[in-house]
């Protein structure tokens, strides 16, 4: 069977030809008695006494039976020559004299009226080919005016990114609208520290608990399946890369927002250890009308009632207080949850990123200006100058902290969660023995692009401009990606921000702001002396987020 079809595929071209012919003749429901002229000149092959016999036999014969066909009426008799006749003269040479298949005296006449079936078929294949290209000369006029009629109506095309920005400011405008407490910068901590405990809880039923009011549990199953499918293994080094909100809807009954991050995390399982990328997406949703928790509560783990991290019964209801949890009716509760994983190197710092998006056009907020005054007018004292200061501080100190391994440098400037993620990194590359090593860092400008404010926070974004020498060395120093000599321009959007009740004042960035103490802060951003939390924003301006040029949306 397989040697037949590869036969038919690869016939030749004048068999092709030949069928595409056949093809023709056939659709024509071939009357050549009503089409024909007769060989020698233009009159008609059914003719009656101007029709002159030929003298052979086949010839005689042939006409008595057309004679006989003419007097019954019948259209549906052959009184000229028949497909396999035509056949015979245009493809096995009768025309040329072979009488071996028509009669002497039909030959020419037959071969006549091939030819001129042969003729009418190529008219008709390129009828069909001028139609169609006519049509999809018609359907480009259509689409050109159609595009030049939406121009004039509606405008140029609005580019992807603008676009993205304006679906992103309806989104918070619609959580703000349904939820007055809503906190952007609050919302990605609780998204962030929430996702990192569920992850490293996997297979350990005891901790899980204290995340169970806020998933449901069969959205709990599809995560244990998905990530740590078969295996009794458990998930480590967990961190978050990015995060984005994609969709927010609000109606009577509840609010629904749709989010997107991207992870990295390690799966320990019969002593092997091995590295995954993972793109998740989640829904989280609450009752209409329950609004957002504080910046020490909206993190804090267990139930989101009474606190109790004894987990949840079967009804839903917290095992302590009784009280329903993952209806929605106190926090937010994932009920959603879809993903991508692929298993990359575990050891850092084996290849060269190249940069992405740094000549992309500044993404400005279109509410800069008029925020920019309310958050003037707010802080009779605030002073633009020292914010920026600020913000040119915390990035040489971060890369500073990033190069020399020395973590306990950058959390003065850092929201647990980012920290979270520079703390994991230092630490992988220790683990490897690589360091990553960021010099001659030079800030060639930075922008204001937003400003930003809700019930608990206020928010800046900058954009840094920035070229450094950025390359890894393992432990016997030699580079394992980047370059010693060749400097790397890149571009970020880093996003500070501080209490709203924040009172302008200057704080040295090496002490306490409450002690006065020379700064030394544990984990938990907390002052070693008086144990005042320094980077909660109730100071001054602290990291919150880094976005990339390319997925930065405003």
């Amino acid at each position: 069977m397989k040697n037949k079809h590869l036969k038919f595929i690869h016939l030749s071209l004048a068999s092709w030809l030949k069928i595409l012919i056949i093809c023709f003749i056939a659709a024509f429901s071939f009357h050549p008695t009503e089409a024909f002229a007769r060989a020698g000149g233009g009159h008609s092959y059914r003719g009656g006494s101007s029709h002159r016999s030929h003298s052979s036999s086949r010839s005689r014969s042939h006409s008595r039976s057309h004679s006989r066909s003419h007097k019954k009426g019948s259209k549906d008799s052959a009184d000229g020559p028949d497909l396999k006749t035509i056949y015979a003269v245009v493809f096995d040479g009768a025309s040329d004299g072979r009488s071996d298949v028509l009669g002497d005296a039909a030959t020419d006449e037959t071969a006549a009226a091939a030819t001129i079936f042969f003729y009418k078929a190529v008219f008709v294949f390129f009828a069909i080919i001028t139609l169609i290209v006519a049509l999809l000369v018609l359907l480009v006029i259509s689409l050109v005016i159609y595009a030049l009629i939406k121009r004039i109506l509606y405008g140029p095309p609005v580019p992807e990114r603008v676009l993205n920005q304006r679906t992103h400011r309806i989104y918070l405008k619609t959580l703000k609208e349904a939820d007055a407490h809503f906190s952007e910068p609050l919302f990605y901590d609780f998204i962030q520290l929430l996702f990192v405990r569920t992850l490293r809880a996997l297979g350990d039923e005891e901790k899980l608990k204290a995340v169970t009011p806020y998933i449901k549990p069969e959205v709990l199953e599809t995560i244990k399946s998905a990530l740590l499918a078969d295996s009794q293994g458990r998930l480590k080094d967990v961190v978050i890369g990015s995060f984005a909100i994609k969709n927010a809807t609000a109606n009577p009954e509840q609010i629904e927002v749709t989010t997107k991050l991207e992870a990295d995390y390690t799966l320990l399982a019969e002593g092997e250890e091995k590295r995954y990328y993972l793109d998740a997406t989640l829904i989280l949703a609450k009752k209409a009308g329950v609004l957002s928790k504080g910046p020490n509560e909206i993190t804090a783990p267990g139930c989101p009632n009474c606190g109790a991290t004894s987990g949840i019964k079967a009804d839903g209801t917290c095992a302590y207080c009784g009280s329903p949890v993952i209806s929605g009716e106190h926090q937010w509760v994932v009920t959603y949850f879809n993903h991508y994983k692929e298993l990359i190197d575990l050891v850092p710092g084996s290849e060269h990123v190249a940069e992405v998006g740094t000549n992309l056009p500044t993404v400005l907020d279109p509410d800069l200006e008029a925020k920019l005054a309310g958050l003037a007018e707010r802080h009779p004292g605030f002073d633009r100058a020292r914010l920026e200061e600020r913000v040119k501080e915390a990035f040489l100190t971060i890369q500073e902290a990033w190069s020399s391994q020395r973590w306990e440098l950058a959390r003065p400037f850092e929201t647990d969660a980012i920290f979270d993620v520079h703390r994991f990194w230092i630490d992988n590359y220790k683990r490897v023995n690589r360091r990553s090593v960021c010099e001659n860092v030079n800030i060639s400008q930075i922008e204001l692009t937003k400003v930003d404010d809700d019930y608990y926070y206020e928010a800046v974004t900058y954009r840094i401009h920035a070229s450094m020498l950025d390359y890894v060395l393992d432990r016997d120093g030699n580079v394992t990606s980047g370059s010693k000599t060749t400097p790397r321009a890149f571009t970020e959007y880093w996003t500070f921000i501080r209490t709203k009740d924040f009172s302008e004042k200057a704080y040295n960035s090496h002490e306490c702001p409450n002690c006065g103490a020379e700064i030394k802060l544990n984990q938990a951003g907390k002052c070693e002396y008086c144990g005042t939390v320094v980077t909660s924003g109730n100071f001054d301006w602290v990291l919150s987020r880094i976005e990339q040029d390319e997925s930065y949306v405003g």
